[in-house]
């Protein structure tokens, strides 16, 4: 019997499962790269390697830091039919545990985020699948670019519009529209916050994504992705790795010029942005009702590293179930964005919010650059293969005290204050001055 939720329940009907969901086959550790293409493509798509990002400069050089090499730390696997369930394992595929199952399986469709949700940052991704978006209240998952495929010199050129598909929890929604067509979207029984939407298992921005049959894997390709009705698409893997030396510690200066700081295992501090627009308040972002602690990261992607600081699940005087209609008053959070992706019209700079954007860009400021160039937009450590959902740990320091202090000492010492002195009990809601005394901000146990 499928989970009715009320905000999709509706399309379920149209959620074909016609492929069995029994017990995917025997895990193999290694992945073939090559396979017989399915039949419902008439043309094969070879994935092509990453396209570097193109400037109008050649001189320019934004300081896209590269990540260090890595080791695998987990893949999680999706047999992807109504009931088929969802592993994940450690040790390269030997061992495997069951983390849930497929309520409503993707059956062909095909998100196109950057139409279809306006979602620009799809595009500071290139090459093979992988995952867009780690988030407590889902993942995106984007195919292959089609090969040989360059961004346009043009910056009002129309793009090619990059093709996704999502997996989400029980219970949650997205405000980007990857679930109004249901057959592009495996709905699980997983809560939000946990397990493949927590910090047990979530991959990065980055991590590899493959589909297939079971027994042989290879890249998702531009033109069609996951499908419970054939057998060689209803399969996807999703290989996640740990970066050596890891990262340690983020630190921004919050203050226009500041500068945002790396602090890797066995290495000095070094410097890898700086802060553009330094962040004196708080919102209601989506999905940070989710976050299980105060700090923790509840989405990134190529253009966001999301914040949770609400306690909505800490406060005993909450009543549960939360009424729908008071949930969006219990969300808070901020955001850190890439200076381009921000200035882009599709951002429109902070809209009416501003004040929730920390907006960081490259140590050597940029010429003019056109829309599809990149500055630090999609990449390490920030926006790519830096962090996952639902792990972290965020301290501030203040003015006139250089103490850290994590967000719920902060709050019970009464740190936080508002404009007119007032002391915050609670980081929830839009509250524009909520962080105005805040100097300084670390973010810590950033994959764990």
């Amino acid at each position: 019997m499928r989970t009715a939720i009320p905000f999709v329940c509706f399309l379920f009907a149209g959620c074909v499962a016609s492929a069995t969901s029994a017990r995917p086959a025997a895990p193999v550790t290694a992945l073939a790269q090559t396979t017989q293409e399915p039949p419902v493509s008439s043309s094969a798509v070879v994935p092509p390697a990453p396209v570097s990002a193109r400037t109008t400069a050649a001189s320019y050089n934004p300081g896209r830091l590269q990540p260090p090499p890595g080791v695998e730390s987990h893949r999680v696997w999706v047999h992807n039919v109504a009931g088929g369930e969802i592993l994940g394992s450690r040790d390269g595929g030997a061992n495997w545990v069951k983390l849930g199952r497929v309520v409503s399986p993707i059956s062909g469709g095909v998100w196109r985020p950057t139409i279809d949700g306006g979602v620009f940052a799809f595009n500071f991704l290139r090459g093979d699948s992988q995952t867009f978006a780690t988030a407590v209240n889902a993942i995106h998952l984007r195919f292959s670019d089609p090969a040989g495929y360059q961004l346009p010199e043009d910056p009002e050129a129309p793009l090619i519009a990059p093709h996704a598909v999502s997996l989400m929890p029980k219970n949650s929604s997205t405000s980007s529209g990857s679930d109004t067509d249901m057959t592009r979207v495996a709905l699980t029984d997983i809560s939000p916050g946990t397990s493949l939407f927590g910090p047990e298992w979530s991959p990065k921005v980055g991590s590899k994504v493959l589909m297939g049959d079971g027994v042989i894997f290879k890249p998702i390709p531009y033109d069609y992705g996951p499908d419970n009705k054939v057998l060689e698409r209803s399969h996807i893997l999703i290989i996640t790795e740990r970066m050596i030396p890891e990262i340690e510690s983020l630190e921004f200066e919050n203050h226009a010029g500041g500068r945002v700081t790396l602090k890797r295992s066995g290495e000095e501090p070094f410097q890898v942005a700086k802060v553009v627009q330094p962040v004196s308040g708080i919102g209601r972002f989506e999905g940070s009702e989710f976050i299980r602690k105060m700090g923790t990261i509840r989405a990134n992607h190529p253009g966001v590293f999301c914040i949770g600081t609400t306690d909505v699940n800490l406060d005993p005087e909450i009543a549960r179930p939360i009424p729908a209609d008071l949930i969006n008053e219990l969300r808070g959070g901020f955001q850190i964005l890439p200076s381009h992706h921000y200035q882009d019209r599709s951002m429109n700079s902070g809209g009416n919010h501003p004040y929730v954007y920390l907006v960081v860009g490259p140590v050597q400021d940029p010429p003019n650059l056109k829309r599809y160039d990149m500055g630090i937009d999609g990449t390490y450590p920030l926006f790519f293969q830096g962090v996952r959902a639902g792990t972290g740990v965020t301290s501030f320091k203040f003015k006139g005290d250089e103490r850290w202090y994590e967000i719920s000492e902060a709050l019970s010492l009464g740190k936080f204050k508002s404009s007119d002195g007032k002391v915050l009990k609670h980081l929830r809601g839009y509250v524009k001055d909520a962080l105005t005394g805040v100097t300084h901000i670390r973010f810590e146990n950033l994959t764990r």
